[in-house]
C-alpha cells in the first residue's frame, strides 16, 4: 500500500534579486531593512539570504502604518 502526501512547500529563503521580483520591491529597500534589523538575513556561501515571513510581515506592517490601522 502507498500513501501519498500532498506538501505544500513554502519557499522560506530568497537572495535579494530574487524577493525584490516576487515581492516588487526595490533591491536597495531590502538591503536597507536588513541593514536595520527590520529582515532577518543569512550568509549562504557568496548571497546574502533573506526570510520570506520577515518580507511579509513587514509588508503587513507597513501596510497597516500607512492605512491608519492599530
Amino acid at each position: 500500500m502507498y500513501v501519498r502526501y500532498i506538501v505544500n512547500i513554502e519557499r522560506r529563503l530568497y537572495s535579494i534579486p530574487e524577493a525584490a521580483c516576487y515581492y516588487g520591491m526595490y533591491e536597495e529597500k531590502l538591503y536597507s531593512l536588513v541593514k536595520s534589523g527590520a529582515i532577518r538575513s543569512k550568509q549562504m556561501g557568496r548571497r546574502l539570504m533573506i526570510y520570506g515571513r520577515d518580507i511579509e510581515k513587514y509588508l503587513i506592517e507597513e501596510n497597516k502604518r500607512l492605512s491608519g490601522e492599530s
